[in-house]
């Protein structure tokens, strides 16, 4: 490679199933970017989740894992993540990847940040150790703004 040329992409495993049995979660998965206000795009139905895919992807050895979900939305049922407020650390989370493999993380901690703190720079950091980042809405409902105040968030190492 001759200086200053940028080295070949490396093609990443999506994550496209995510499990948490002890809540009878079993939801597909789908990658999504970043949306036109700045945040993180999610997928509509709250029963689908998105995968951040310009963070670590389902097979990565360093980096978070993010995927979220929406709780509900206007003409859908209550998604599956609107669960995960109930997970407790040490429960097991099981991602499947598009080239047919799984790999298992355990809860290691749930916490709930008002949006406006949300540590974004932690949660979606490509380095370090691995982690699986879940992250859903939460808290009391802002009917003014159409909003939950907070979000959750549950982060699960590798088993």
């Amino acid at each position: 490679m001759r200086p200053g040329a940028l080295p070949a992409p490396v093609a990443s495993v999506a994550p496209v199933g995510l499990a948490i049995p002890a809540l009878d979660i079993d939801m597909p998965v789908t990658d999504v970017g970043v949306a036109e206000a700045g945040q993180m795009e999610l997928p509509v139905d709250p029963a689908v989740a998105g995968w951040y895919r310009y963070g670590a992807d389902a097979v990565s050895t360093s980096g978070r894992i993010l995927i979220a979900a929406h709780v509900d939305a206007i003409d859908y049922p209550i998604g599956p993540l609107a669960r995960l407020r109930d997970v407790p650390a040490g429960e097991s989370v099981i991602i499947a990847a598009d080239d047919g493999t799984s790999r298992e993380f355990v809860i290691q901690s749930l916490t709930y940040y008002e949006k406006s703190a949300l540590p974004v720079d932690e949660l979606f950091a490509r380095g370090g150790p691995t982690a699986l980042v879940l992250v859903t809405c939460g808290g009391p409902f802002d009917s003014t703004t159409g909003h939950y105040r907070d979000n959750v968030v549950a982060v699960a190492v590798p088993r």
